[in-house]
């Protein structure tokens, strides 16, 4: 959601519920949303970045995509009548969220005109960007989805972008292990794509360039 939809989406929310929206501060690694819990609130991602995460059988962490403000928590699975939540959703940088009562959203998307549009555009943008990852990720290597991962990380912030996540997360992120994970920053240092600082990827202007033309753009 670009800057404007998202200070439109501020507007709607305190307009539309007043009294009935709770705004909260949350740090990083804050857990807010749990899977299979139950369906009370619909989370609106004010700013901040936010991951979802998934785990198998055996415990394995999946992490399926990392979203920034204007996300909608909850609306898919209320608009399909579920009663809890899909997914654990966690902060990865400082976020502020708003929520509101799922009832009281699901009602105004039936007579607030913008907020439906809003809403319906978010559902678009969000099922886009998850076809093109899913199809991003099955198609590139291992090491062609840690360049995209690079380069979408430092198109979102003026550069030199430092990239702070720590190891076990990208690596999570990718599907890979920590130890491939080395491997490909080694590598990717020696030809150029980045730099390191203690635990930071440090991305200049120069770097980027670089990985835009290996990536092809």
């Amino acid at each position: 959601m670009d800057p404007l939809q998202l200070e439109d989406l501020k507007s709607i929310l305190e307009y539309t519920f007043s009294s009935n929206i709770y705004t909260q501060k949350l740090n990083p690694n804050s857990c807010f949303i749990e899977s299979g819990a139950q369906l009370d609130y619909i989370y609106v991602q004010l700013s901040g970045t936010s991951y979802i995460v998934n785990y198998t059988p055996k415990g394995k962490r999946i992490i399926a995509d990392t979203l920034h403000g204007g996300q909608i928590y909850g609306l898919i699975e209320a608009l399909h009548h579920r009663k809890t939540y899909i997914g654990n959703v966690i902060t990865l940088s400082p976020c502020i969220l708003a929520k509101v009562p799922c009832n009281l959203f699901l009602s105004a998307l039936k007579h607030d005109l913008f907020l439906s549009n809003l809403a319906l555009g978010y559902i678009a943008d969000f099922s886009a960007k998850l076809m093109e990852s899913s199809e991003q990720k099955s198609a590139a290597s291992p090491m062609e989805n840690f360049l995209f991962y690079l380069y979408h990380r430092s198109i979102q912030h003026p550069l030199p972008c430092h990239i702070k996540e720590n190891k076990s997360f990208i690596a999570d992120y990718l599907g890979i292990d920590k130890r491939s994970l080395y491997r490909y920053l080694n590598q990717f240092e020696k030809e150029g794509y980045l730099r390191r600082e203690k635990q930071a990827i440090l991305i200049s202007e120069e770097n980027l360039g670089l990985i835009k033309k290996r990536l092809g753009f």
